[in-house]
């Protein structure tokens, strides 16, 4: 297991290529996640020792990374399988759409593809076309 200092340094080595990606400054962290210069520029020198979850709040909405993405990274929560972190996205994206007809179209996609994942295994892996589809 990573102590505090190993995961401070990964969180920075991350934040940094984040930032370096998104063409985004300590200041714009500052500015837009509502915490002053000096506490970002302590975090980026290591004059801390963990990530609290303000900053954690501020790097995500300067990036426009998700906070849970964020809060995983500095340590504040656990990491999670693949099936965890796609379940989360799909809940996010769900989120994201407002119009109820589209919500429940989204809906049924998904309920359509799990029926064709269990005609996959009912077959040993072969597909066969659904009934209902043309």
């Amino acid at each position: 297991m990573l102590n505090m200092v190993d995961t401070l340094s990964s969180f920075i080595n991350w934040a940094n290529q984040i930032m370096s990606e998104k063409n985004i400054t300590q200041a714009d962290i500052a500015r837009t996640g509502f915490v002053t210069t000096a506490a970002v520029s302590k975090l980026f020198t290591f004059q801390v020792k963990s990530v609290g979850v303000e900053m954690c709040k501020a790097i995500a909405v300067a990036t426009g990374i998700s906070p849970i993405e964020v809060y995983r990274k500095a340590g504040h929560l656990p990491n999670v399988t693949l099936t965890e972190a796609e379940a989360e996205e799909i809940a996010e994206l769900m989120s994201e759409i407002t119009d109820p007809d589209l919500r429940q179209d989204a809906h049924e996609q998904l309920m359509l593809l799990k029926q064709k994942q269990n005609r996959r295994k009912n077959t040993g892996g072969n597909i066969i076309p659904d009934p209902k589809t043309p």
